[in-house]
């Protein structure tokens, strides 16, 4: 899923404005600070 989510994310980001991305930029990091990722493998680290 991550791979197809690459390969389309230019397609996308075609269509969207700058301020779109910037918003988007800044939810992505205020996600990533409040949520813990779903899973966590220890042992691969």
């Amino acid at each position: 899923m991550q791979e197809f989510a690459k390969d389309e994310l230019p397609e996308i980001a075609a269509k969207m404005t700058d301020e779109q991305i910037e918003k988007s930029k800044k939810t992505l990091t205020e996600w990533k600070a409040t949520r813990p990722p779903l899973s966590f493998f220890p042992d691969k680290l």
